[in-house]
């Protein structure tokens, strides 16, 4: 997540900082690498600046030799003051770039001013334009900061000093020359201005730079995301295919069986009877092969249409013709209506435990009651079959376990001996008022 600059923060880190704090900012999260900093410390200061950069400086060597040069009649004191002067701006100049704290940017724009601004003081009445000096200052330090206070200072400081120094040069000489002070003062208020467009441009760049390499790393994380998300789906309806089998054709196949064993043992004593179980087999051949062919495809319309009622209505119904139990379900009357995936999974865990019931405890009864209250949908399954004291659960029991968890749900069964299982599902869910 990027880090939130308000505007009084904002004002407390130099653009020549700006850099250093985004990089310390991420690699302490190690969420930024060197290759993004390089690009962002490149793009930050393109070839612009730099000339920029040595335009001010020619300005500065420029103006501090014509006070040097131009006039002969210079004092001793004078020439000294302006060479140490020309000196000390020179290396401030390069400081500036070196500067990583607002402390640094404000100590060197205080020495250039209170090196620059005694000029129009030393040189009173002359026309040399000594407020450029201060125009010069004013473009680095509203370049690098942003703080309202020193800009308020600022523009108290410029025309308190253009007055002084009118004053001062009319008592001296009885005139001031109004052309040039406004002039030059409007300059310093220009080169100002400059100074900040040129920090909001930069802060931009460095903003934009910034955001374009979070942008990369999101994009590359949303890859990732979606690779692990289709290598999911894809484990999901592998599982998905093979419940679908399990349950679908697995129970089509147990009933296949049961129906073979009649068949085989009434070939010989019964063989009317005994054609027509195989008979009964072979439609149940063809409807297992329908079920694979459906559960590779997708689940089936007609399921996707009838209500749950209607759906275990017709399980039960084709299960107790094939397996001759006697299955009794009860359904509330006002159930509301459900999603697709948990009324299948509703279905199956019906279809799974009259499977075992038949296959597992040769039952002959079974009751299935489906009830919804305000918060949870509860299922019972009871047969009457001869159950376990002790069992392991197997496939189709993970199948319906598997089935409730998705739906955050819990299952729970009970066996005894001689008595069948019994079956409890309990499944969140919350009813909507009529």
């Amino acid at each position: 997540m990027l880090p939130s600059i308000s505007k009084k923060s904002a004002g407390q880190i130099p653009i020549t900082s700006m850099n250093s704090f985004i990089h310390d900012k991420y690699s302490t999260r190690g969420e930024f690498c060197v290759a993004n900093y390089s690009k962002l410390e490149k793009l930050n200061n393109p070839s612009s600046y730099l000339l920029l950069s040595i335009l001010r400086l020619s300005f500065f060597i420029i103006l501090s030799c014509m006070y040097l040069f131009i006039n002969d009649n210079t004092v001793g004191w004078v020439k000294a003051f302006v060479i140490v002067s020309m000196l000390i701006l020179f290396i401030n100049h390069f400081l500036y770039y070196f500067a990583s704290r607002t402390a640094q940017v404000l100590t060197l724009a205080v020495v250039d001013t209170a090196i620059t601004a005694p000029y129009g003081y030393v040189y009173l009445g002359g026309d040399y334009p000594d407020l450029l000096f201060l125009g010069l200052v004013g473009l680095f330090l509203f370049m690098y900061i942003e703080i309202r206070a020193v800009t308020i200072v600022w523009f108290i400081f410029v025309p308190l000093n253009i007055g002084i120094q009118i004053i001062l040069e009319q008592h001296e000489f009885g005139k001031f020359q109004i052309v040039m002070y406004f002039v030059s003062g409007t300059f310093v208020v220009f080169a100002s201005l400059v100074g900040s467009l040129i920090r909001y441009y930069r802060h931009a760049r460095s903003q934009t730079a910034l955001l374009n390499a979070e942008l990369k790393k999101s994009n590359q994380q949303l890859i990732e995301y979606s690779h692990k998300v289709e290598s999911l789906s894809a484990s999901r309806e592998r599982i998905r295919i093979a419940r679908e089998i399990h349950d679908t054709v697995g129970h089509k196949l147990t009933a296949l069986l049961m129906q073979l064993q009649v068949a085989r043992k009434l070939q010989e004593s019964h063989s009317d009877q005994s054609k027509m179980s195989f008979m009964h087999c072979e439609e149940l051949a063809r409807s297992a092969l329908q079920e694979i062919r459906l559960s590779v495809r997708d689940m089936r319309e007609d399921d996707n249409q009838r209500t749950i009622k209607e759906m275990l209505d017709r399980l039960a119904g084709q299960f107790a013709e094939m397996t001759d139990m006697r299955i009794t379900v009860q359904v509330d009357q006002e159930f509301p209506v459900i999603p697709d995936a948990l009324r299948l999974n509703l279905s199956r865990i019906v279809q799974e435990s009259l499977t075992n019931a038949k296959k597992h405890g040769d039952a002959t009864e079974a009751w299935v009651t489906l009830q919804c209250s305000e918060q949870q949908i509860e299922l019972r399954i009871k047969d009457n079959g001869t159950g376990k004291a002790e069992f392991a659960p197997e496939f189709g029991l993970l199948n319906m376990k598997e089935r409730v968890q998705e739906h955050g749900g819990t299952l729970q069964i009970d066996s005894f001996q001689e008595k069948g299982f019994k079956i409890h599902v309990l499944i969140p869910f919350k009813r909507k008022p009529q």
